[in-house]
């Protein structure tokens, strides 16, 4: 047997072969990738969406704070409603005047009834939001809720 000289494959089939089967597990792990992180974006993506439909309740909330130089209390909570028809990911979004903040509740499968919300709160005299997740998995929220 001579060591020096290499053996050709016939024909080259194996070397075409040996390509299309490196070809199809980077598929299966490129698919594989794909689908782990996907799902994670995806999913904060939903919650970044259902912050967003918050939006509106947020700064009707901020302007009554502003306006009347309080935060609405019970008696004026009726006043701040989302139209749910408008909503898409989340379930709803109602204010909570005892606990001061706008509560959102999602609508999809992984964290379907879970809610995070957003919390008045006063720094050097001027109101601002704060983020709380309530029993919403953390990975889910944007890192300034975390």
């Amino acid at each position: 047997m001579d060591l020096a000289a290499p053996q050709a494959l016939p024909h080259g089939g194996g070397s075409a072969q040996v390509n299309v089967l490196v070809i199809a597990v980077l598929a299966v792990i490129g698919f594989a990738v794909y689908v782990g992180f996907g799902t994670g974006f995806d999913n904060r993506r939903y919650v970044s969406e259902a912050m967003v439909e918050a939006v509106p309740l947020k700064d009707s909330v901020l302007a009554f704070r502003r306006n009347q130089g309080r935060w609405p209390g019970p008696a004026d909570a009726a006043t701040f409603k989302v139209d749910k028809s408008r909503l898409k990911r989340a379930r709803s979004i109602v204010y909570d005047p005892v606990k001061r903040a706008v509560v959102i509740t999602m609508d999809e499968h992984v964290y379907a009834g879970k809610s995070f919300e957003f919390f008045g709160d006063e720094r050097e005299g001027a109101p601002v939001w704060g983020c709380r997740r309530n029993d919403l998995d953390a990975k889910y929220l944007p890192a300034s809720c975390r």
